[in-house]
């Protein structure tokens, strides 16, 4: 989840954030600081940061009127107007975008926030059309990797209840009515088709890992049972209260060095005794476990490192996008060479660019690797609802899943730009403009663009949930709502407030 959640929302329940391991460095007031103003300010304040350590940038409030207007008529001339969001009304309005994605193997669907009906409603029918008129297979979101499997086998043999399936990965950003819509469509299209054409639901997330866990210690204490406590040890390490995450990057260094040790040991075990496995169970079944004791071993590699640190390649939020990158690779892979995967995240995952403390986001890493075959399209909103978790510590519905409204971006922004065309609903493609003049300079120069995550506050204020991002570096394309509403959450996809930790007497 963007920005983290298992440790944003640990911070918000505890009023603390994991920081350089030393508590008695940092003051009351600024861990109060933090803890108020979540991550996703942070993120925003390094990114600003980022940004002034270069030539001023030119943005939309340097251009003058006539300059607007350039820029408004090409954003008009350029953008492909949507017919509608929804999935099940044909592809007369996406037809454009065949030639767009024709070589594509990845596209990645990204998000402003967490919690708007309207770009889940327009992933879902970009997952139609392009299973439907391109031959995608694979649809890979962010969560977890071992909890999408309930999903997957009710998507692919209709094994389970939908809703229970949903709710089984956990992340309630995506226990929704149009995940929901999406999964009983997928099911619903796997039942009409050959098995060769079926589509299929995968996660790539490190986090809640109990099912992979239970998984990789069954498989070891039935096949192997000798190596049974060993990899019960390794793993016995993660199983841990969520709340104690921010606490794993303050253990002693010759304790983490350790218990990565064993992990490593954990994946060696496996690989070793891969020709009897496949034996005696499968090569997909091996592959399967393997790959979540790989995941099982991404999650302590990166979380055992400080959220952010003096060497931001290797902090928390660094290996986070690196080792979803690399699962989503994995994907690729075992798919076969003909494979073609939809990414479902948030924007600042999908990202062509570095964010946070500059360092890559998970789309850079994919960019590197496939090039033009990866397309990030952005997500933009001016206006309208969206849901997330209360983010005020002072408050007695702290946490709580709730409806937030914001008025219309800020002038200069990404947002503003593009709703100054007058288009409700449009996708844009940017490498459709010229080489240079006010269209060119506007897409690579620094406009701020809206970054919400897993949380919000309304004391902050809009305009602090924006990061400065350049369009062209950015994304390949964007898709822009003029207006969105609130996503609406399934029965188990409802949260209420934290309860606060009980004090130890």
């Amino acid at each position: 989840m963007f920005l983290h959640r298992n440790m944003l929302e640990t911070a918000i329940k505890s009023g603390r954030v994991s920081g350089k391991g030393d508590d008695s460095m940092r003051t009351k007031k600024s861990r109060a600081f933090i803890a108020s103003v979540g991550f996703a300010l942070i993120i925003g304040m390094f990114l600003n940061a980022q940004q002034k350590t270069r030539e001023k940038p030119e943005t939309a409030q340097d251009m003058n009127s006539k300059d607007i207007a350039v820029l408004t008529q090409w954003i008009r001339s350029n953008a492909i107007p949507l017919d509608s969001v929804e999935a099940g009304r044909g592809f007369r309005d996406l037809q454009p975008l065949k030639k767009l994605f024709k070589d594509v193997r990845i596209v990645g669907l990204g998000e402003a926030t967490h919690g708007s009906r309207e770009f889940f409603q327009f992933k879902h029918r970009m997952l139609e059309f392009l299973v439907k008129e391109l031959g995608f297979q694979i649809f890979a979101i962010e969560a977890s990797y071992a909890g999408c499997n309930n999903i997957n086998n009710y998507v692919l043999y209709g094994k389970g209840d939908p809703a229970e399936a949903l709710a089984s990965q956990k992340f309630w950003t995506w226990d929704t009515e149009e995940v929901r819509d999406m999964i009983q469509w997928m099911r619903e299209y796997n039942t009409e088709v050959p098995g060769d054409k079926k589509v299929k639901f995968l996660g790539y997330d490190l986090q809640h890992l109990e099912q992979g866990m239970d998984l990789v210690e069954a498989f070891v204490t039935k096949h192997i049972p000798k190596y049974a406590d060993t990899v019960s040890t390794a793993i016995s390490h993660l199983r841990i209260d969520p709340f104690a995450i921010t606490d794993l990057p303050k253990a002693d260094p010759e304790d983490k060095a350790r218990i990565l040790s064993q992990l490593y040991e954990m994946m060696g075990i496996l690989s070793f005794h891969e020709t009897p496995l496949i034996r005696e169970t499968s090569a997909d079944a091996y592959a399967f476990v393997l790959h979540n004791a790989r995941v099982i071993t991404q999650f302590y590699a990166a979380y055992s490192k400080p959220m952010m640190g003096k060497d931001s390649f290797q902090s928390a939020a660094a290996l986070r996008d690196l080792y979803m990158a690399e699962n989503i690779e994995h994907i690729l892979n075992t798919e076969g060479p003909d494979a073609r995967v939809v990414v479902w995240a948030h924007n600042g995952h999908i990202s062509n660019a570095t964010w946070g403390m500059n360092f890559p986001a998970m789309g850079s890493h994919l960019k590197k690797t496939l090039g033009d075959a990866y397309y990030a399209l952005g997500f933009a909103f001016n206006r309208g609802s969206f849901q997330a978790r209360l983010m005020d510590p002072n408050s007695d519905q702290n946490g709580a899943l709730i409806e937030f409204s914001v008025n219309s971006a800020p002038e200069g922004s990404v947002e503003w730009s593009l709703s100054k065309s007058g288009i409700g609903k449009f996708v844009l493609n940017f490498s459709s403009s010229p080489d240079n003049g006010i269209v060119q300079k506007w897409l690579a120069s620094a406009h701020p663009m809206r970054f919400i995550g897993a949380a919000f506050s309304p004391k902050i204020g809009d305009k602090q949930y924006m990061a400065p991002i350049i369009p062209k570096d950015h994304f390949d394309g964007v898709v822009f709502f003029e207006m969105t509403s609130r996503a609406r959450p399934n029965p188990t996809g409802k949260r209420g407030p934290y309860k606060k930790p009980e004090k130890k007497i």
